[in-house]
């Protein structure tokens, strides 16, 4: 016997309805569409807060007694996890105010997602298999054009999902009133938007790292970076120490740069196998970024190759 039980969510402009079945009843059509990829809810927030949020400031002060904090107050960077329009105003707000034109949103993730009605959804992979990158940003622009044409769709959380799977018996319904993209999103609110394609559970490719590098180099001194993934920890922190990185390595160590990013948050400690199923990407990503840390080092001495060259000069 199916029945319903409805919620209203004052924090997103529509109301949520929660849907409680049998975890044998048959899922949301939405969701059976694509094989490789389930459509799940983001985010369900009672702040205008994005998750994981934190900025440059903020790891100082929580580093100041445990370590090296040299150059962080000189770093005009933030991260969080997927924000929803409303969170995107906060960010704005408790970083720069409203000089929107010396900021620029950095999105690492490769799986598509967008916008209902402001709120973050996304195309999660089924059973965490990577996406195929190559599609990109086609796929994307398919789907949430797709879903701008339906009425309504009832899909799961992004937490019930992976921990679950979206057999979960809560699902959210969802009215559509629009969709958009998150560069369209930035666009209309006159930010800058810049994307890396990264994996997620895994380290950028070669040639995002360049991509990044490059990035870096060429932003102007006033400009404030956001990065954000899905959950604003692997990704999000890994291009955060990369930054830091690439502007601090000649004066800091690997390990304080590694273990200030976690400051505000114990969970973003990169180096810390706090899951076993985790262990083989953290390892992964401990020797990326150690290789990366030198190569920093080396761009610092008047290294002028670029990261593959580096990295094939350094293994023979």
């Amino acid at each position: 016997m199916f029945y319903k039980k409805v919620f209203s969510f004052f924090v997103f402009p529509f109301c949520l309805t929660v849907l409680q079945q049998p975890l044998s009843a048959t899922v949301s059509i939405e969701n059976k569409e694509d094989k490789n990829s389930i459509l799940v809810l983001d985010n369900i927030s009672a702040s205008d807060k994005p998750v994981n949020f934190r900025t440059a400031k903020m790891l100082e002060e929580n580093y100041k007694n445990k370590g090296n904090t040299f150059g962080l107050n000189k770093l005009k960077v933030s991260g969080s996890g997927q924000f929803s329009s409303d969170s995107l105003q906060w960010i704005i707000k408790n970083t720069i105010g409203n000089v929107k034109n010396n900021f620029i949103v950095v999105d690492l993730r490769e799986e598509s997602h967008g916008f209902v009605n402001g709120t973050p959804i996304s195309w999660l992979p089924s059973q965490n298999k990577a996406l195929n990158i190559k599609s990109f940003p086609q796929d994307e622009e398919l789907k949430i054009k797709e879903l701008s044409e339906k009425k309504q769709v009832k899909i799961p959380t992004a937490t019930s999902f992976k921990e679950n799977g979206f057999e979960e018996s809560e699902e959210v319904e969802l009215d559509i009133k629009n969709t958009i993209s998150e560069e369209t999103l930035l666009k209309n609110n006159n930010i800058s938007y810049q994307r890396f394609k990264v994996t997620d559970r895994s380290i950028p490719t070669d040639e995002e790292i360049e991509k990044f590098v490059s990035f870096v180099k060429n932003l102007n001194d006033d400009t404030w970076v956001h990065f954000h993934c899905h959950a604003g920890k692997g990704r999000a922190t890994s291009f955060l120490v990369m930054y830091d990185m690439l502007k601090n390595s000649n004066k800091v160590a690997f390990e304080d740069i590694i273990n200030r990013q976690a400051a505000t948050n114990s969970s973003n400690n990169l180096l810390t196998h706090i899951k076993q199923d985790k262990s083989e990407i953290i390892e992964k990503r401990a020797k990326f970024l150690k290789s990366f840390y030198l190569y920093t080092k080396a761009l610092d001495n008047n290294y002028k190759g670029k990261w593959r060259e580096w990295v094939l000069n350094s293994i023979n």
